[in-house]
């Protein structure tokens, strides 16, 4: 089996105590991002009764104070967020300089009585811009144009925290969703009467204007371009959690049960895929990947773990 060996990047930066990481990704511009919480030691998960609730085991497990680390080849910037009260947060930067992050977790209440999950921070100025972004976000994005991509797992699809039951609808029940930087939403995923219905978004790679989203109930890759128009292609893969796209070429991470390291590498020619290429991704140690976080972006497969991030441009495969 082929091996490809990523590059390193730069360690993990390090707040201090006080603080713990609760997310690493990478901007659009290729910037590192590192989102820090605070410590909340010596409480214990909270039991709903019904299984333990994320949202409050979050809460007992982290502070609610975050502070966001930008890593770029000219240094690291850190930016003190505050007390934003975000659970399983996500992050992104808008080509400004202005900051996104959302909870993954958004609970209905009742009629107007929501959490607005998604917040847009101006650094300069500490202005900030809370808005509805939904339950169950997987991945979230901003592209070139400055809209924001968020993608769902079946939560955010189906209903959970008050939505669907007994609230309305949430803002992800079409599995991929498009906003404006006012926060309303600009296009949803709906398919028509033969594409297949997303259950569940399993990743997503914001590059340019264009989203590549792959997601099951039947395991499609889906290209939607800047004017919302797409493609679809069956690759013949399951349970991929990460994508990066470079020309005519298109890397999924491991399917359910296989190895981290273990990646698969397909060419795009016209309404198929074709060329399945199975790949061992190792460290520059020649360890393979195991025990980090997979993130693509772009043309680039990303790889964060205890020893450092690293990367790969498959544009060299």
């Amino acid at each position: 089996m082929r091996k490809w060996t990523l590059d390193y990047v730069s360690p993990i930066p390090d707040l201090g105590s006080g603080y713990t990481l609760v997310r690493a990704s990478v901007s659009g511009s290729g910037a590192g991002l590192f989102l820090f919480a605070t410590d909340r030691t010596g409480v214990k998960k909270v039991d709903t009764g019904q299984g333990t609730n994320p949202i409050l085991n979050y809460r007992a497990r982290y502070g609610d104070r975050l502070a966001l680390v930008v890593v770029t080849p000219a240094g690291n910037v850190v930016h003190d967020l505050g007390e934003l009260g975000l659970v399983w947060p996500l992050v992104d930067l808008f080509r400004d300089g202005r900051i996104l992050v959302a909870a993954s977790r958004c609970a209905w209440r009742d009629t107007g009585d929501f959490d607005l999950n998604g917040v847009i921070l101006e650094p300069v100025s500490g202005s900030r811009f809370r808005f509805l972004l939904g339950d169950g976000i997987q991945d979230l994005a901003v592209d070139d144009a400055g809209r924001i991509w968020a993608s769902y797992y079946d939560e955010g699809v189906y209903g959970n925290y008050g939505w669907n039951r007994p609230g309305p609808p949430g803002p992800g029940e079409g599995g991929v969703v498009c906003f404006d930087d006012a926060g309303a939403q600009s296009w949803c995923f709906q398919p028509s009467n033969d594409d297949a219905f997303m259950d569940d978004c399993y990743a997503m790679n914001v590059t340019g204007q264009q989203a590549y989203v792959f997601y099951c109930s039947d395991f499609k890759l889906c290209r939607i371009d800047a004017d919302f128009s797409r493609q679809y292609w069956t690759p013949g893969l399951s349970g991929c959690h990460s994508l990066a796209v470079a020309g005519d070429q298109v890397l999924f991470s491991a399917q359910y049960k296989d190895p981290q390291s273990r990646f698969y590498l397909l060419k795009f020619g016209g309404d198929a895929l074709n060329a399945t290429v199975p790949l061992t991704l190792a460290l520059p140690s020649g360890a393979p990947l195991a025990n980090g976080r997979v993130f693509g972006r772009g043309p680039n497969i990303h790889f964060f773990n205890s020893d450092g991030w690293f990367r790969g441009n498959i544009a060299r495969l």
